[in-house]
């Protein structure tokens, strides 16, 4: 494959005349404002750094060309020069638009009368349900998805309207930057709990007050809208960190925990979706969104942390074990052959594997469905995005 010739510019891609055919496909990633950093962001942009590293031109397009969040993550990808409403005169029927799994009904109206070929980056099976566009992906004209967790993956061929074989399981690379540094050894930190405050705020205050009632003296670190050098280094410090994951795609966080020897405790954050990683050997997990559940489990933890039992240790290695699953490498491979298969239809490989939902959740699937279709459905319109994020329409964010 070529070698991409905007590597590390900011601002480098320009239009291109529509005359051009025959090229070698360009991606674009539709890249939303938010109110906040956050992980799915930083995700989109390791993302698209990888499909830059395959030998491919990608960059970022953001809905809102004068908002910039590059400055927090460091990760350097390029912005497209041209606006969204100048999409149509600059791009060519060779180029592939990566849209986002949420608001999607809104955002095939916003590129609709783009050239190319559209796909989704999944990074929210709830959110992906919920803004389900009628009659689902295939039928709107999206080419191929990549999942970011198997059952996300799982979910496309039942209830996205996507073809199992057009759907890519591509994992998150967790290990890296800060997080590939050697963490902290377990024994060497103190006692403290670590935690996202935006996450479940009001769950998360009823868990404080019930352990606090018991250990009023134990510290609590808030970990919100810090750059990574500083997530990890407040990590380091922790022996436990309490997960509020909600209505998860793959639950960044806890892993992130994992990955600098926290002991978590808490919310999966999958409901009944087959979890990606979390189980009884790597955590201290508690039925989502259950008060009583997640305190319990959180003393648990602070009890084996303060008599230095074995327990806490071993679930503390495991959640080693478990990161080594998502390293830069593994992503990189996965979006390899997602890539070749999509881009070569197929040829020289074999086809994505068929993963499965089980009958919880298929269960939780019909149950979310169930809600987005009580829930009353915004405007057609993206004056949101002036404003940061669009508005909510569930419970799940």
């Amino acid at each position: 494959m070529p070698t991409s010739r905007l590597a590390g510019r900011a601002d480098a891609f320009t239009p291109r005349d529509r005359s051009d055919r025959g090229v070698h496909p360009r991606f674009f990633l539709l890249y939303p404002p938010r109110r906040q950093p956050g992980g799915g962001h930083k995700q989109m942009r390791l993302l698209a750094q990888n499909i830059s590293r395959l030998g491919y031109e990608c960059a970022l397009l953001r809905v809102d060309p004068t908002w910039d969040d590059g400055g927090y993550y460091g990760i350097d990808v390029p912005y497209t020069a041209f606006a969204p409403d100048a999409a149509p005169r600059s791009l060519v029927s060779s180029d592939v638009v990566l849209l986002p799994e949420y608001r999607l009904d809104y955002f095939l109206d916003f590129a609709r009368a783009w050239p190319g070929r559209k796909a989704v980056y999944a990074q929210g099976g709830f959110l992906a349900l919920r803004d389900r566009p009628a009659k689902g992906y295939r039928a709107n004209g999206i080419e191929f998805v990549i999942a970011v967790s198997p059952y996300i993956a799982a979910l496309a061929p039942f209830y996205l309207g996507m073809g199992s074989g057009r759907t890519h399981y591509v994992p998150y690379p967790v290990v890296r930057g800060p997080f590939a540094a050697p963490a902290a050894a377990f024994e060497t930190k103190r006692l403290a709990i670590a935690f996202m405050p935006r996450k479940l705020p009001d769950l998360i205050q009823k868990i404080r007050d019930r352990v606090q009632g018991r250990w009023p003296d134990v510290p609590w670190i808030e970990i919100d809208g810090v750059a990574e050098q500083e997530v990890v280094r407040r990590l380091d410090e922790a022996a436990i960190f309490l997960s509020t994951q909600n209505g998860e795609g793959f639950g960044l966080p806890a892993v992130e925990a994992m990955s600098r020897g926290c002991l978590v405790a808490g919310y999966p954050g999958s409901g009944l979706f087959p979890h990606p990683y979390a189980n009884r050997r790597n955590g201290l997990w508690a039925r989502d969104r259950s008060v009583r559940g997640a305190a319990s489990q959180l003393l648990r933890a602070i009890d084996w942390v303060r008599m230095r039992d074995r327990r806490a240790d071993s679930l503390s290695a495991e959640g080693h074990r478990t990161v080594e699953r998502y390293t830069p490498t593994n992503a990189f491979e996965a979006l390899r052959s997602a890539l070749t298969f999509v881009m070569e239809s197929g040829i020289g490989e074999k086809r994505p594997p068929r993963y499965r939902l089980g009958l919880l959740g298929h269960f939780q699937a019909l149950r979310a469905l169930q809600v987005s279709r009580g829930l009353r459905r915004h405007p057609a319109s993206l004056d949101w995005a002036r404003e940061g994020e669009p508005p909510a329409r569930s419970g799940y964010r």
